[in-house]
């Protein structure tokens, strides 16, 4: 799966600096995850990386959840 992180003023230009900047002075950590396309400690903090490895199954390839072609 291909993903981007892109921060708001990357994806819509014409958003208003202005907005941004006020967002910025009231709540860094908001605009953090509001604008700047970081997640915020209330989501991350649930798990740490050990426990993460624990369950991924890395060696899995094949999308065993796709459909058939033509249908």
């Amino acid at each position: 799966m291909l993903m981007f992180k892109m921060y708001s003023a990357m994806v819509n230009p014409t958003i208003d600096s202005s907005i941004l900047r006020d967002a910025k002075r009231k709540d860094p950590i908001m605009f953090a995850c509001e604008y700047g396309a970081e997640f915020s400690d209330n989501i991350t903090a649930w798990t740490d990386t050990e426990t993460l490895e624990k369950v991924l199954n890395r060696k899995q390839e094949i999308n065993t959840k796709k459909g058939r072609p033509d249908i």
